[in-house]
């Protein structure tokens, strides 16, 4: 694609050989999405128009464009909800089911740059005000288990305890409730360390991989090891590209989270044959450009509630740079593991929806109404830092209530907590 500029639609329709139709669709959409930032915008500058651009969005919308909304996906707010000073109260259908029973067993599998650290803030706070016991490495109050292959016998001593165990009593480290640190995902061996292993809930996220490679290079800041500095981050990203293989441990890197073998990245037949054993293992896996969707399917799962699932944006890059074509050309060629997985589920995703019936739209508006309403009492100003890791934005507390506390889990505080309580006692 060399330098040109190209529309993002067209580059998509490149790439997965769309019909006109298709494309013509996908336009409707792009169209529809800046009709709704148009109506936002008002929102936030004419009170008194509400009601009105509500009418608008809700009642004019066509219903074929509506279904079209639905199957490619809706318009999104980068992870924020929409503003609203009403909450709708739900219908009777859209509430859990009386029958259901929380799921308070489950393994999340967290993937890098992903948002994952988000949706771990969220698993976190709901085993913390629970009582439940989290499998955790014993070096540094994150926990994670980078680098570290999960063995009953031989790698006991890098855990913690789980909660009624004494430390060093290895037997017995075992019936953890929650998984959901950085670890090399691998089946068997979790299993030996769950509580209900055979009756276990497994859950991930995934990210279109050149936007989640490029936020990677950017966190990280990759773009040194080529010469380059912070003002030069988007003319940076090819060099380092070019001077690496394409089977190199830099690429494919949620399909590593995930355990996905370096010999099956490019292999479509063995690809094939991994994401069946996937869907075996996963009940959900989400995505991560659709973020509230996917928590409205994961509370639906777990049987937990509206309030189970809010969430404050962790580690978000509020300066995201633009690179050009060519490089995400390039990135979509190499990580083309990431490719494969992220496009089948993505695919599964929407099905999912498709299937939860009518109720979701009401539910999903819902959340987000409430998400803006718990962020306006709990969350004050927010900050950015450039210290090891690039320009990565933080959120002070201007409610100091319980809830708040462990909701906004400002500077990760949530962590060391669930540390201590465990027996950590490293640096806090």
């Amino acid at each position: 694609m060399g330098g040109r500029n190209i529309h993002p639609i067209k580059v998509f329709c490149l790439r997965h050989t769309c019909t006109h139709k298709t494309e013509r669709l996908r336009v409707e959409v792009e169209r529809e999405r800046l009709r709704e930032q148009s109506c936002l915008m008002m929102i936030f500058s004419l009170q008194s128009l509400f009601v009105l651009c509500t009418f608008f969005y809700f009642g004019v919308l066509p219903k074929r464009q509506t279904r079209i909304y639905r199957r490619i996906g809706p318009f999104r707010t980068n992870g924020l909800a929409k503003d609203s000073s009403i909450l709708h109260p739900l219908t009777p259908d859209a509430r859990p089911s009386s029958s259901c029973q929380p799921v308070n067993n489950f393994v999340f599998v967290k993937t890098h740059k992903t948002g994952s650290t988000t949706l771990r803030s969220i698993t976190s706070r709901y085993g913390y005000t629970r009582d439940l016991s989290f499998l955790l490495s014993n070096d540094g109050r994150i926990g994670h288990f980078n680098g570290i292959t999960l063995r009953y016998s031989s790698e006991s001593s890098n855990f913690l305890p789980p909660l009624g165990v004494k430390k060093n009593d290895f037997p017995n480290y075992q019936n953890y409730n929650i998984s959901n640190v950085h670890l090399k995902y691998n089946r068997r061996s979790l299993d030996k360390f769950m509580y209900r292993r055979h009756n276990l809930t497994l859950f991930t996220i995934l990210r279109t991989p050149e936007e989640q490679w490029l936020s990677w290079f950017q966190y990280y800041k990759k773009y040194t090891k080529v010469g380059f500095k912070a003002d030069g981050i988007s003319e940076a990203a090819m060099p380092y590209i070019e001077r690496l293989e394409k089977e190199n441990g830099d690429f494919n890197q949620q399909s590593r989270d995930l355990g996905i073998n370096d010999k099956k990245h490019f292999n479509d037949t063995l690809l094939r044959e991994t994401v069946t054993e996937m869907t075996k293992d996963f009940n959900l896996v989400m995505i991560t450009e659709y973020f509230d969707e996917s928590l409205i399917l994961l509370r639906k799962m777990m049987c937990w509630t509206f309030e189970d699932i809010l969430y404050v944006s962790k580690r978000k890059q509020p300066m995201k740079t633009q690179f050009p074509d060519d490089v995400k050309e390039k990135l979509y060629q190499y990580n083309h593991a990431d490719v494969y997985i992220y496009e089948y589920f993505n695919r599964t995703l929407w099905r999912k929806i498709e299937e939860y019936g009518p109720s979701f739209k009401g539910e999903l508006r819902y959340f987000r109404q409430l998400l803006t309403k718990k962020q306006n009492e709990c969350i004050g100003q927010n900050s950015t830092t450039n210290g090891r890791r690039e320009f990565v934005e933080y959120h002070s507390l201007q409610n100091t209530s319980e809830f708040c506390e462990l909701y906004v889990n400002e500077n990760f505080q949530l962590d060391s907590k669930i540390y201590r309580k465990q027996g950590g006692i490293g640096n806090m």
